[in-house]
């Protein structure tokens, strides 16, 4: 389950977060980072919609070319979203790459990282997408979020996976088993094709939360998918 991330709305250089599941493009954008990096974007002057406050935000930084204000790091981020969120993922690529190489230490990077990926992935670069999610593993291989987010993102685009499996079973273990991760684990073993473990997990994230409608609907994905798995065998 994708949660505690970057569910991003740039509006110019303004954006806001939100904690959501579903579809691979869902967090866990940052999830590795536990949300946006200083609590979320401050309103900028640069605003006027995502062209006008992209274009605004770039003069921004070539004005400021040794970043004394400080704001060059979460300006390329707000730009490199703008320009993803309006499906141009080769400069949205361009500008996430230029933050994680410009402003390696800063707290933007690795959520700068995680869009990355996303970016690589958009355009084609399977392989790319889960080695530059996996450098945020790396820097955090402890923290189940972390570990949590890069599983759901392999998951979710069936990428990775070899790599996603042990993250998935990490997190499930550093967390204590929390249903919400859980979910994530099941979900590689779905995309893996092993649906008796994924209906194993799923019914077990379940019974932690019995009444929660999400995850009976996943008990039944995985039910369906094992019946008529078993059936085409026969």
């Amino acid at each position: 389950m994708a949660w505690g991330g970057l569910g991003v709305f740039a509006i110019g250089i303004v954006g806001a977060c939100s904690a959501s599941s579903g579809g691979p493009d869902s967090p866990p954008f940052g999830s590795g980072a536990g949300g946006f990096p200083q609590g979320g974007f401050a309103a900028s002057p640069y605003g006027g919609g995502p062209y006008g406050g992209a274009a605004g935000g770039a003069q921004a930084i070539e004005l400021d070319p040794q970043d004394a204000k400080g704001r060059n790091a979460e300006m390329l981020y707000a730009i490199g979203d703008a320009n993803y969120k309006d499906d141009r993922f080769a400069e949205a690529r361009n500008y996430f790459d230029r933050l994680v190489k410009e402003y390696e230490n800063s707290d933007w990077a690795i959520s700068g990282m995680e869009r990355l990926a996303g970016a690589e992935y958009k355009l084609g670069h399977r392989d790319a997408a889960v080695s530059t999610y996996w450098k945020v593993v790396e820097k955090k291989p402890d923290d189940s979020s972390t570990l949590n987010g890069f599983a759901w993102f392999c998951s979710q685009r069936k990428i990775g996976l070899g790599q996603a499996l042990p993250a998935a079973q990490k997190a499930a273990e550093l967390s204590n088993r929390d249903p919400g991760i859980l979910d994530t684990l099941a979900e590689v073993y779905f995309a893996m094709g092993d649906f008796d473990n994924a209906l194993k997990i799923g019914e077990e994230a379940l019974a932690k939360e019995p009444n929660d409608t999400y995850f009976k609907d996943q008990v039944a994905k995985y039910k369906k998918a094992k019946a008529e798995a078993e059936q085409a065998r026969r």
